[in-house]
């Protein structure tokens, strides 16, 4: 026989669990998203970027004092200067000029103004 006591807690769990794997699961596609873009980055620029004048970093990791950390998806260094990539896998527009201080994102119906790179 079945208790019915036990399968009113059973569902409560259930519907306390349900909410939080979605969240899971969304979480998880978002971060393999987010390394397919880097990865697609990375094979680009060191593919296309000659290894001679060019040295590419992936996956930097910087360590401070106070025991914090941050990570830089890619380094380029060349003669020309030093440049710090951060990569993206948006699906979207972008739409900014050269001389404009901020630029807009345009991202699964959504707006968002983000600073220009270039400023």
């Amino acid at each position: 026989m079945i208790d019915l006591e036990y399968v009113a807690w059973g569902m409560i769990a259930l519907a306390f669990a349900f909410p939080r794997l979605e969240d899971a699961w969304s979480d998880v596609r978002r971060r393999v998203k987010g390394a397919m873009g880097e990865r697609n980055v990375s094979r680009i620029l060191h593919r296309k970027l000659p290894s001679n004048r060019y040295r590419v970093f992936d996956s930097v990791l910087l360590r401070f004092p106070d025991g914090g950390t941050s990570q830089i998806d890619h380094i380029v260094v060349s003669q020309m200067g030093i440049f710090v990539i951060e990569s993206k896998n948006y699906k979207g527009t972008i739409v900014g000029l050269c001389e404009n201080q901020k630029w807009t994102l345009i991202v699964k119906g959504g707006r968002y103004e983000r600073y220009s790179p270039i400023k």
